[in-house]
């Protein structure tokens, strides 16, 4: 008896951290992710991964990378040239606003910056970063810059980005 008592607490305990391990895998978010359509204007980024209450934030313009590089280690000093928040307590995973087109405001999205109007136009030969920063996941970014009015993702085509001067 003490033997199938044993069996059947074995099992129990394999069944019970089996269960436990799906648990924690499906409450865990993805990090999101950002995949920009080159070539596109106004920029179109591909969302995915997780993370709830979602903040677009765009950063520029910069002569270069390097500019940049040096700017984001103060980056709470920086003003966006674009920022849209989705709506408090939004239950909506991050890549569920994907496709984000630069200067479109999502479905229930509040624009911060611009205050008022649209958002400004993205500068030939410039840098820009754009910054997803949501709760209950990392955050991420892609650095991209302007050339002949398209969008190109600046770690792709670093020997096309602008450079230092």
């Amino acid at each position: 008896m003490k033997h199938k008592s044993r069996i059947n607490y074995l099992r129990l305990l394999f069944t019970c951290s089996i269960t436990s391990v799906f648990v924690m895998a499906s409450c865990h978010e993805s990090d999101p992710g950002i995949r920009l359509e080159e070539g596109s204007y106004p920029p179109v980024f591909k969302i995915t991964g997780g993370g709830l209450s979602a903040s677009f934030v765009v950063f520029g313009p910069f002569e270069n990378v390097s500019e940049w590089e040096k700017a984001s280690s103060s980056i709470e000093n920086l003003t966006p040239v674009w920022e849209v928040n989705s709506p408090p307590h939004a239950n909506k995973s991050v890549s569920e606003y994907s496709p984000l087109t630069y200067g479109e405001i999502p479905s229930g999205f509040s624009q911060k910056r611009p205050k008022d109007g649209s958002a400004l136009q993205l500068l030939e030969g410039k840098v820009y970063y754009l910054l997803i920063a949501v709760n209950s996941a990392n955050w991420t970014g892609l650095c991209f810059f302007i050339k002949g009015g398209k969008a190109y993702t600046c770690e792709r085509h670093l020997r096309t980005a602008p450079n230092n001067r």
